[in-house]
């Protein structure tokens, strides 16, 4: 028999829920205006970072972000790890712009029926 988890859904370490779905990053860093260079960098680090959450079913937080920042710096896997943290803030950052947060999508609170979220529209 399993032990039961001893912390609360609201107290592990990473949400179940992505901040962000972003799935047009690398067309938006293509079109950003940034050199090859940090286009490169960046498109490395984002793609680690996707990676990152797939191979440890996480989702795209800022928490799994840092998780994975830390875990590059741990293990070296960054030659500029700076520009990794910036192509990183550039995700998020760029995706929240271009995609809108999850909060800012008008996701209906618990107890309040979806159709109303658009009084007078007819649902």
């Amino acid at each position: 028999m399993f032990a039961p988890n001893p912390l609360p859904a609201s107290d592990l370490p990473f949400p179940k829920v992505p901040d962000l779905i972003f799935a047009n990053w690398l067309e938006e860093l293509n079109r950003s205006g940034l050199s090859p260079g940090i286009r490169t960098a960046y498109g490395m680090a984002v793609r680690g970072y996707l990676e990152y959450c797939t191979h440890n079913a996480l989702s795209v937080t800022t928490a799994s972000a840092r998780a994975f920042m830390e875990d590059v710096l741990r293990r070296g896997l960054a030659q500029q790890p700076q520009q990794w943290k910036d192509g990183l803030n550039w995700f998020f950052a760029t995706g929240q712009q271009r995609c809108g947060s999850r909060s800012s999508q008008g996701v209906p609170t618990l107890g309040r029926p979806t159709r109303d979220r658009n009084p007078g529209n007819g649902d």
